[in-house]
């Protein structure tokens, strides 16, 4: 994987975890990789 591949990558996880962090109310506690795996899985 290229290095400017990675970096959208980064980027682009960096703006769901945002979203994500606004749907939940702040609660981060809920944004635990081990929370969020699942879902990705599924």
């Amino acid at each position: 994987m290229s290095f400017e591949r990675r970096k959208g990558l980064d980027e682009e996880l960096e703006q769901v975890r945002s979203a994500l962090y606004q749907v939940v109310d702040g609660k981060s506690s809920r944004l635990s990789a081990a929370a969020i795996l699942p879902i990705s899985q599924q």
